[in-house]
């Protein structure tokens, strides 16, 4: 995927120099600082993401609202119109995600799910701390609206697989986890997401499935 990044990236610059050597030699008088130009910085990025990978549904509203500001700046679309439709937009097609992906069984997990009420946590407008040393873990839940979980499962007794359902609005959760662990991230995310540090290692004996969603928060693992 980085390989494919990188070969995107340089045909984009490629294009853009040749435009300005055109434009130097006179051969051409192509405006690349017309009205909205800066909404490149968003549609060009999401764009390649598309392609580049493998969550696509971020892209897909960077996009949208990409193109709807674009629009906007050439008097296409009023602008207080446009954000009227945006976040509309934004709310069906999540809908949709979720519902396609459920039907679909995309974000099916190969491992038991079911969550025990013991092992759900929450914070709201707060923090929240757990410390799982020498505890058994099963299937947690965590949920984090304006607020943070940090969890640490350095020390604690895991079993061979474990799902963290993940729920993260305007919030942050950090994960710590040992160093034999592997981790599968199953995560959906507007304008958010996860970022795991973990490596993976063909000998850990043990998974993490991170499973939920994250709406301009993200989950960090470490």
């Amino acid at each position: 995927m980085k390989q494919m990044e990188k070969i995107m990236w340089g045909l984009v610059l490629i294009a853009v120099g040749i435009i300005l050597c055109l434009n130097a030699a006179e051969i051409t008088d192509i405006d690349i600082f017309f009205n909205g130009w800066w909404t490149l910085f968003i549609i060009v990025p999401c764009s390649i993401n598309l392609f580049t990978e493998r969550k696509k549904f971020g892209s897909i509203i960077g996009i949208i609202i990409g193109v709807l500001l674009l629009l906007s700046c050439n008097d296409v679309i009023d602008f207080s119109d446009m954000w009227k439709f945006v976040i509309p937009v934004i709310l069906i097609l999540w809908g949709l995600k979720l519902l396609l992906g459920g039907s679909f069984g995309k974000n099916k997990l190969p491992v038991d799910s079911e969550i025990n009420e013991d092992n759900k946590y929450y914070a709201t407008f707060s923090g929240k701390n757990l410390d799982y040393t020498d505890r058994k873990v099963e299937n947690m839940e965590l949920t984090a609206t304006f607020g943070g979980i940090k969890l640490d499962l350095r020390n604690a007794k895991l079993k061979n697989e474990t799902v963290i359902r993940v729920a993260v609005t305007f919030g942050g959760i950090d994960i710590k986890l040992p160093d034999d662990v592997n981790v599968i991230d199953n995560t959906s995310s507007i304008f958010g997401g996860i970022e795991s540090k973990k490596k993976y290692k063909k000998e850990a004996k043990k998974t993490i499935y991170i499973t939920g969603s994250a709406v301009f928060g993200g989950v960090d693992i470490k």
